[in-house]
């Protein structure tokens, strides 16, 4: 390889590296619906210290978003609602969130860092390899969202969701 293309493939890489930009690699529908499912599943269990019940997930079901079909497992709201109340700031989060990162890092999620200032609350995020998303509010609510499912039918019966 001539050494100029040598530094512009190493410079691509570097970058690419840098940027965290990996193109997500897409889940048959139903693979995804099994997956992440259970994984919202597992994070319920994980934060149930701190928030002992959830209701019904809003939501759950495929999506198109940007150009792409994903699948939602669901946006889990507290029941009841923990107004005022911050699950950062809770002398049980430590150990919670050694059992959110179990989780998250078991399934291929980064492990979370510190909550993240939003708006008046604060956040924390976490994602996969098929585009997935995890998100922490600090009153409790939750979402499993985004992960990219390799289909042109993005419907709920081809999810098996009906």
């Amino acid at each position: 390889m001539a050494p100029g293309l040598a530094l512009v493939v190493l410079v691509a890489g570097v970058s690419l590296v840098l940027s965290g930009c990996a193109k997500p690699t897409p889940l048959p529908p139903r693979d995804a619906v099994a997956r992440y499912d259970k994984i919202a599943a597992d994070l319920k269990t994980a934060l149930a210290p701190l928030v002992p019940s959830y209701a019904a997930p809003r939501q759950r079901g495929p999506a198109w978003e940007q150009g792409a079909c994903t699948y939602t497992a669901g946006h889990f709201d507290p029941d009841p609602k923990r107004p005022g109340e911050d699950v950062f700031t809770d002398p049980a989060w430590p150990d919670v969130k050694a059992s959110l990162n179990q989780v998250l890092t078991t399934q291929g999620f980064g492990a979370l860092g510190e909550p993240q200032r939003a708006g008046s609350g604060m956040d924390l995020f976490a994602r996969d390899a098929h585009g997935a998303a995890f998100h922490l509010t600090d009153d409790g609510y939750f979402g499993v969202y985004g992960a990219l499912a390799d289909t042109s039918d993005c419907t709920r019966a081809n999810f098996g969701l009906d």
